[in-house]
């Protein structure tokens, strides 16, 4: 007999369906009119993967010295430190930064990691090749004239766009009940994620390191939640709440286990895209030894293949990039624990301007599915996360707070919202799952209906905390002048305690700009475009 779960409804598949979800995903990132609205992190690699493209290397050199104010770089002579920024022509450091320029013997090159470049390569070639078709300009002619934006944030919508389908992966395995409400929940969640954290605001504006570390990260917790849904299954589990044992299976001990590689080389390669995510790879991987600990040499060398395989392609490529086994950025020197770290804590979570509950409060929803997580293991019932997960993804969660409190300039520098929780977003999202399910319905739903009015209000404040969400990172999206907060009235480097201000919240500087002209023309004057 045919059930819902072999044929959904029609409307079911089609709100369900992975390319519904990309098209509408993908048709925002694309017409957001905020394109590459900083010229922090990202900024030169679009630079780079012109030179890496023609010339074979990254060297910055070929774009003259005045285009390199401003931004850190690193000089193969060793005449600036590591990362050094100059400000401007005179200022400190500019007759070494334009002697190296000139030098052909010296080489300069983007302090920030080669992963933005390589992302941006396919941009240049597309470029490139539609020049050779059409007669227009080509990449090196874009990046001159200011024209390269709108490829440039085309390149990480589709990396984030990437994130995305990963956590509606993640969330069609965690979920229960009919594959068609399902899928409709995973869209539902997925698009929760794509339009309400900094996978929008941050992510898809332009090749921050966030960018394919988002991917990175949703690519190693589907893999997480795959092989604890592998583990836990269908059936009963220990009413005495903890992971199940699952049955020893009878193969080579050493056998690889495909899901654990990939766990274990996403988490590397997120490692490597943004260092702060180390602790994430180590948690994870001590986790998965844990979770499979009645196979552990199977599970061991298996994440040791994964992990293993991207070190070395890290080291080669780190190598013939940059001449480097180990880059500058990559020092661990520049976390401190200084007189800032309790305050930086605090401005990542609940700041105005940078605060994730504030931006993203729908993210309130990890606390509810953990509940439900761990109350529905108590009773001996399948759930994922299961508690051994949960444990571990809470532990990522603190880790990154620790990491990104720890960097001096704790508010993020010229950014929009809470850029520096950005990693934080895909754990968050898996602990939601199970509170996901339970109010839309799933296997633990049954215990509500003696509540049908308290099922209705968790819906509506659901709901609302989505919508806030959603509506907040789009003033980053869509308006400029969200960008322009950072420069005026006081630039925020200056005066990092802006960030604490609710009548100055950055996601207000529209509003101010409407309503106070002269702001407006001042902002204007120090934020050209914007």
């Amino acid at each position: 007999m045919a059930t819902e779960s072999d044929h959904p409804s029609r409307g079911l598949a089609v709100a369900g369906s992975w390319w519904l979800l990309t098209l509408v995903v993908l048709g925002v990132y694309l017409v957001s009119p905020v394109r590459d609205a900083t010229d922090a992190d990202p900024a030169f690699a679009p630079l780079s993967a012109h030179s890496l493209v023609h010339h074979g290397d990254l060297t910055l050199d070929r774009f003259g010295a005045r285009r390199l104010i401003g931004h850190p770089v690193v000089v193969s002579d060793g005449s600036l430190d590591a990362g050094f920024v100059v400000t401007g022509v005179g200022s400190t450091g500019w007759e070494q930064l334009r002697a190296a320029v000139a030098d052909p013997d010296v080489d300069v090159v983007d302090y920030f990691p080669w992963t933005g470049a390589v992302l941006a390569v396919p941009a240049v070639l597309v470029a490139d090749g539609w020049a050779a078709l059409t007669g227009t300009a080509d990449s090196g002619e874009l990046l001159a004239g200011g024209g390269f934006s709108w490829l440039h944030a085309a390149s990480a919508s589709l990396v984030v766009l990437g994130a995305v389908l990963a956590v509606r992966a993640t969330a069609l395995v965690a979920l229960t009940g009919p594959i068609g409400r399902r899928r409709v929940l995973s869209n539902a969640t997925a698009l929760v994620v794509a339009l309400g954290t900094s996978a929008y605001s941050t992510a898809s504006r332009a090749l921050w390191q966030h960018t394919p570390s988002l991917l990175l990260l949703t690519l190693a917790l589907w893999c997480a939640v795959r092989i604890d849904r592998n583990a836990t299954g269908p059936g009963p589990v220990d009413p005495t709440g903890s992971d199940p044992e699952p049955t020893p299976e009878p193969r080579d001990p050493v056998r690889l286990q495909g899901w654990t590689v990939g766990l274990a080389a996403a988490s590397a390669a997120a490692a490597v895209a943004r260092p702060t995510n180390l602790a994430f790879a180590v948690l994870i991987v001590a986790w998965v030894l844990y979770r499979n600990r009645h196979r552990f040499l199977a599970t061991a060398v298996s994440a040791v293949v994964g992990g293993s395989a991207v070190v070395c392609a890290f080291v080669g490529l780190s190598l013939l990039l940059v001449g480097r086994v180990v880059p500058p950025y990559y020092s661990a020197g520049r976390l401190q624990f200084g007189g800032w770290f309790a305050e930086a804590v605090a401005a990542n979570w609940v700041s105005p301007s940078r605060g994730l509950l504030w931006a993203s409060p729908i993210v309130v929803m990890s606390v509810a599915g953990t509940v439900v997580a761990l109350r529905s293991a108590g009773r001996g019932e399948p759930v994922v996360p299961g508690r051994a997960l949960v444990v571990a993804l809470w532990a990522t969660v603190a880790a990154v707070t620790v990491a990104v409190s720890a960097f001096p300039q704790w508010w993020a520098g010229h950014a929009f919202g809470p850029r520096f929780m950005t990693e934080a977003v895909p754990a968050l999202v898996v602990l939601a799952l199970p509170a996901v399910d339970r109010l839309a319905g799933g296997a633990a739903a049954d215990r509500d209906a003696r509540h049908p009015g308290r099922r209705t209000a968790a819906v509506v404040a659901v709901c609302a905390l989505a919508l806030w969400s959603v509506a907040f990172h789009a003033v980053g999206s869509v308006a400029g002048a969200s960008g322009c907060w950072n420069a005026y009235p006081i630039d925020v480097d200056s005066d990092p305690a802006r960030v604490w201000s609710l009548p100055d919240a950055q996601v207000l500087e529209p509003v101010h700009r409407v309503l106070d002209p002269q702001r407006r023309a001042a902002q204007d004057a120090v934020c050209v475009g914007r």
